[in-house]
């Protein structure tokens, strides 16, 4: 197998990893919502919910791993659309709930803001990471670049 043909087979394997991680991010999150805040918020910290924050951990560690070792600048464009997929969630669940309590299914509390926040924060950590990855894939690169400078070719006298 040539060495192209192995740069395309990684790059599409690693934005397939982007994807994957951000789809069971999103899942893990909202078997999270459904069993701590469908209707109202009823906290209930007992293995299913352990599972799925979890799950929502593992999710982010693979964002992290697959940011460290992505180094070609299609991956990383595609890898920012689908972070960046994940910053209107962000910002809609900051916002309350609203109350109903005439209704059969109404809200009757709404969540508290230390969860919504670190619901926010849950969502935007995708960003976060490959922002940190993008500034460390930048950095790397001015010093190939500043390493190439300093090290001209030799001229024939």
């Amino acid at each position: 197998m040539t060495n192209k043909i192995r740069n395309i087979l990684f790059s599409i394997l690693k934005v397939l990893g982007w994807i994957i991680s951000t789809v069971i991010l999103f899942y893990s999150f909202a078997g999270l919502q459904l069993h701590l805040n469908f209707f109202t918020w009823t906290p209930e910290f007992d293995l299913e919910t352990m599972l799925e924050i979890s799950t929502c951990l593992i999710s982010l560690l693979g964002m992290w791993f697959l940011s460290r070792h992505t180094n070609n600048i299609t991956v990383q464009i595609i890898s920012f659309l689908i972070c960046s997929i994940l910053i209107p969630i962000a910002i809609c669940l900051l916002f309350p709930e609203k109350l109903d309590n005439n209704m059969f299914l109404g809200r009757h509390r709404i969540s508290p803001l230390w969860y919504r926040l670190s619901c926010c924060c849950l969502f935007m950590m995708p960003i976060i990471i490959w922002s940190l990855s993008f500034l460390n894939y930048l950095k790397i690169q001015k010093a190939s670049n500043n390493a190439v400078s300093c090290n001209p070719a030799p001229q024939d006298t």
